[in-house]
């Protein structure tokens, strides 16, 4: 099996001017950092305390972990990918 990727970048200063300048945008940008980083973060402190024989820390609920307001709006993440990878391709 081989796996194709494709990244996608956004140059710093076009990044920084949306920030500043879409206060909903950028709540949501940093909502989506900080999900990612918390995530990170979990797996970590799973696989350290795994590694010394500790209790893996586990969460009580299935919706605790991704949130019911993520869970909510998952589908709206999809819309602006695909409008960019119809481009890509056209």
């Amino acid at each position: 099996m081989s796996w194709v990727a494709h990244v996608l970048t956004i140059p710093r200063p076009a990044l920084s001017k949306k920030l500043e300048s879409d206060v909903g945008f950028s709540a949501r940008f940093y909502h989506a950092v900080a999900q990612l980083l918390s995530y990170r973060l979990r797996d970590y402190t799973a696989l350290i305390a795994a590694e010394d024989g500790s209790p893996v820390p586990e969460l009580e609920k299935e919706e605790d972990f991704l949130g019911l307001d993520v869970l909510d709006n998952v589908h709206m993440a999809g819309e602006p990918f695909s409008r960019i990878m119809q481009r890509l391709a056209g």
